[in-house]
């Protein structure tokens, strides 16, 4: 497991556990924007009308971009999947050639997740956006 280090090695226990965010807080979060969607989608508005109705608080989006089409989790999921099969098919092709280098699986990798980094910056930026 990926271990944290801290700068300041006085900071206490107590502290450094604030630090990150616990899998039971993740699973709450999921939970939490579960939940609203369900209620969106019960309350006979579309996600075009909720975001008419939010268009000044982004908070309000916060974690539902996924939902905001039906199409957006597949999307998202067939992205995944490409960005997988690219990396490993490099990694077999660098196998069956004889040679290792991370650095091109990196760059494959890149190159495959470039439209979800994108799509990342692009909700970072609406949302700060609205302070």
């Amino acid at each position: 497991l990926p271990r944290v280090s801290f700068e300041d090695e006085n900071l206490s226990y107590k502290y450094k556990t604030d630090l990150w965010y616990s899998s039971k807080d993740i699973k709450l979060f999921q939970y939490q924007i579960q939940w609203l969607v369900r209620k969106i989608r019960s309350s006979n508005i579309t996600m075009a009308e909720f975001a008419e109705i939010n268009v000044q608080e982004t908070a309000a989006f916060m974690g539902l971009e996924t939902y905001l089409s039906d199409m957006t989790p597949k999307a998202i999921s067939n992205r995944r999947t490409s960005i997988l099969r690219a990396v490993l098919s490099e990694q077999l092709r660098q196998q069956h050639a004889g040679i290792y280098d991370p650095e091109e699986m990196a760059c494959v990798s890149r190159e495959e997740s470039e439209i979800g980094r994108k799509r990342a910056e692009i909700i970072a930026l609406i949302h700060s956006d609205r302070r």
